[in-house]
């Protein structure tokens, strides 16, 4: 059953058939052998979803929503009484996400000098993007930020999209005067890379952003089908954004009103991102394959442009976009 989740968690979500059966069966005891051995014994080339996928998701206040759930649950009945595949989940969710993990497992970061894993996370978020959340975080969750972030991240993500829209706009254009700058697009990967391979040495970063993936990625399994935490709370609906929208408005406290276009834009930003850390596009020859249809990167990037920018407000597509410093 754990594969299943692993399988669930490379997509993004999956098939809602083979979430429903993870998410009923799995104990805290089995999902946490399996996350220690996803960590010391991966698949071969397995790897996690990036950390923009985490931070993506997160931004829809998947986490908090989901916080205040659990604690009507636990403390009363004013959602109502949940099922025994609810219990089940509430079990496991808060065993594995609501309290001191313990020693030696890849995921146990909080201590004495950094006590709090939102702030943890948040963090790592700043040092990889050189942004925030965009909710402020809780009282508790005031966090370092260091001097050593990647600030330019944001800028150069953006302009990679506009060039690769050039490019995407421009890729039958056989006789006309042609903007596509496959060297713009090269070099806006190899900076992107360098980036952030200056904040992953020596593994940096690495069991943080473990442990938001597979904590993210619950989550937004969880809203992903009508799961029995959902049903119990009577927030059933058709897609993970009403869902989490439902579940905010009973616990008082509203998901993000772009959660649609963040949870949609998670999956394709994790890949693409993921492919520019592995050296994929530095070399401008390789560049087209972001925009001529000739690989199915082009269809990631198609939709992550599209979801970036009605998240962001923001139009990659424009000729002119104005980044924040």
């Amino acid at each position: 059953m754990f594969m299943d989740f692993v399988r669930l968690w490379e997509d993004g979500g999956g098939d809602p058939d083979v979430a429903r059966n993870a998410l009923i069966v799995l104990r805290p005891d089995q999902l946490a052998v399996g996350l220690n051995a996803l960590w010391n014994d991966p698949p071969q080339d397995y790897v996690w979803p990036h950390l923009i996928y985490a931070y993506a998701v997160e931004n829809s206040r998947v986490y908090e929503v989901f916080r205040r759930v659990i604690a009507e649950f636990l403390h009363g009945e004013k959602l109502g009484s949940p099922s025994e595949e609810a219990q089940q989940w509430l079990q496991t969710t808060t065993d594995l996400f609501y309290k001191d993990t313990p020693p030696l497992t890849p995921w146990s970061l909080d201590n004495h000098i950094r006590p709090n894993i939102g702030a943890i996370r948040r963090n790592a978020y700043y040092r990889m993007f050189g942004i925030d959340l965009n909710h402020a975080p809780a009282p508790d969750e005031t966090y370092v930020k260091s001097q050593e972030h990647n600030d330019a991240f944001v800028q150069s993500f953006e302009r990679l999209l506009q060039e690769v829209w050039t490019g995407y706009r421009n890729r039958a254009n056989a006789t006309g005067t042609n903007p596509t700058d496959d060297s713009a697009i090269a070099f806006l990967c190899t900076k992107l890379r360098q980036m952030m391979a200056a904040r992953r040495q020596g593994n940096n970063l690495a069991r943080e952003e473990f442990f938001a993936v597979a904590m993210l990625s619950w989550f937004h399994l969880t809203v992903d089908f009508n799961s029995p935490i959902v049903v119990s709370a009577n927030a059933a609906s058709s897609s993970a954004h009403e869902r989490l929208r439902l579940l905010g408005e009973k616990v008082g406290l509203p998901a993000h009103s772009k959660s649609e276009h963040f949870f949609e834009l998670s999956q394709p930003a994790s890949r693409l991102l993921l492919r520019i850390e592995a050296g994929e596009f530095d070399d401008s020859a390789d560049a087209h394959l972001l925009y001529d249809e000739s690989d199915p990167i082009t269809y990631d990037v198609q939709d992550l442009i599209t979801h970036w920018s009605l998240a962001t407000g923001r139009d990659m597509k424009a000729t002119s976009v104005t980044v924040p410093a």
